[in-house]
């Protein structure tokens, strides 16, 4: 635990000089421990993944950042930070009704004056909003559906930077959404959620020195019925590479997302990720 709390602390001393990515590090190498933990403490777990928001909040990985509150929240139900950058992250995303929702759970809570105060502000104008917004659907959807309609085709997208360099055992937070040729979606265009294959092709004829693992929290992926999708995953060794030897420098693999079929989208297309070299677990990733 002390080993954790020290990952905390510097985690929180690299966001305060705005060094996001490497206090995201901290926080995520923090959260790996306490997974490991005989008895992890879901207090601490809240706060670590709370702070971890935080830093996709400041890069506006907005999706990432509300899995992560959302999941603090879990978590800690009292943590009133998680349940704020839930909120925030929920707006941006401009799931208005769901945010609205959020911050009146949040007003349920003992919240001090500023946060009260916040929260009540953020309700007033998340209630606006759910109005102007249902109002703009309407006519959206007319503008919209002169883009977007089943006869076009329909391809996967990776919605979050993925690394060029990869650390073998390092988890990294993938997005997936499914957009036409002008990136645009239209509620409805999935009839309901699919399952979504993830999976690494290699570059090397003497083929790949290390697998795919899944989060298992992340199970099933699925792609939901707004056409988006996210999974926590890693790379590492297949059973015969020792990590300390060079094995891995010829471990160049891509990344591929497909929609299974059978579900009326059989003509989605899949995606691709560009080369990522593994790299030993002592590495940094490189973005």
């Amino acid at each position: 635990m002390e080993l954790t709390e020290q990952r905390i602390a510097n985690g929180n001393e690299l966001y305060k000089e705005g060094r996001y990515v490497d206090a995201r590090r901290e926080y995520s190498a923090a959260i790996r421990e306490l997974d490991d933990a005989a008895e992890a403490s879901p207090l601490v777990m809240s706060r670590i993944l709370a702070n971890r928001a935080q830093t996709y909040l400041q890069e506006r990985e907005y999706a990432l950042a509300f899995k992560d509150a959302d999941a603090a929240v879990e978590n800690d139900p009292l943590n009133v930070k998680a349940h704020m950058r839930r909120v925030i992250a929920c707006e941006n995303l401009e799931k208005f009704d769901a945010a609205l929702k959020h911050v009146r759970h949040m007003l349920t809570l003992s919240l001090d004056s500023p946060t009260l105060t916040y929260a009540l502000t953020t309700q007033s104008r998340l209630k606006r909003n759910c109005k102007s917004d249902a109002a703009a659907a309407k006519a959206e959807r007319y503008e919209v559906g002169k883009l977007v309609h089943s006869q076009q085709s329909l391809r996967l997208n990776f919605g979050s930077m993925l690394p060029s360099h990869l650390p073998v055992g390092d988890w990294i937070d993938v997005v997936f959404f499914v957009a036409n040729e002008f990136g645009l979606f239209q509620r409805g265009l999935l009839p309901s959620s699919v399952p979504l294959t993830v999976s690494i092709h290699g570059f090397s004829s003497t083929g790949l020195n290390v697998t795919l693992e899944i989060d298992s929290k992340s199970l099933p992926v699925e792609v939901g019925v707004n056409g988006k999708a996210a999974a926590r995953l890693r790379i590492v060794p297949s059973s015969s590479v020792d990590q300390a030897s060079g094995t891995l420098a010829a471990s160049r693999f891509s990344l591929r997302a497909d929609l299974a079929k059978g579900h009326h989208v059989d003509d989605v297309l899949p995606v691709v990720s560009l080369p990522i070299q593994a790299i030993p677990t002592t590495s940094t990733i490189l973005f």
